[in-house]
């Protein structure tokens, strides 16, 4: 099996070697899929940041309402 990184930095080598050995691999596809996948961790982890930002700002909140207004936000 083929590390995807491997893939991503040789495509035209991993197709090459398919069609060497008959394969219908559905490269451009798995690609496309692959970098959706990528995008979509990267927008999760910008979440998660912006999670913990608020996180941070509820702790340090210096008053009940300001807290109340970032849990909200949260």
């Amino acid at each position: 099996m083929l590390d995807l990184k491997f893939i991503r930095e040789n495509p035209d080598l991993v197709r090459e070697a398919a069609r060497k050995k008959r394969n219908d691999l559905p490269l451009d596809e798995l690609l496309a899929l692959d970098r959706d996948v990528m995008l979509e961790r990267q927008a999760i982890n910008d979440l998660r940041e912006l999670q913990n930002g608020v996180s941070r700002q509820v702790r340090d909140a210096a008053t009940p309402d300001t807290r109340q207004a970032l849990i909200a936000e949260g």
